[in-house]
């Protein structure tokens, strides 16, 4: 099971966790970061030209205020297996360490 979301609440993760023993599945979280400042915000900004929907984060100064303000409710411990992937890395190389780390979990 595949689950793309930012789990920024505490709640949200524990009902990941449900869903997934309720389905008999094993959960693991895998956490994308990027460590770039620069090339985030370009990310973000960049979707604007995408006309994504209205969720979607595309304004850098907003999205700013939203991750300052989310912050400290974001921070709780990850009680399950977790991977945390660099995505300044290239593609490939982050879904090979993905796998190979979901392989072994």
């Amino acid at each position: 099971m595949i689950c793309d979301s930012p789990l920024a609440f505490r709640s949200l993760y524990e009902h990941a966790g449900r869903i997934a023993a309720e389905s008999g599945a094993r959960f693991a979280v895998i956490e994308c970061v990027c460590p770039d400042e620069g090339i985030w915000r370009r990310r973000i900004d960049g979707r604007k030209a995408l006309g994504l929907p209205d969720h979607h984060q595309t304004d850098w100064a907003a999205f700013v205020a939203y991750r300052d303000a989310q912050l400290p409710q974001a921070d709780y411990p990850i009680a399950d297996p977790r991977l945390v992937v660099n995505t300044t890395c290239p593609l490939p190389e982050v879904v090979a360490e993905a796998i190979a780390w979901l392989q072994r979990v």
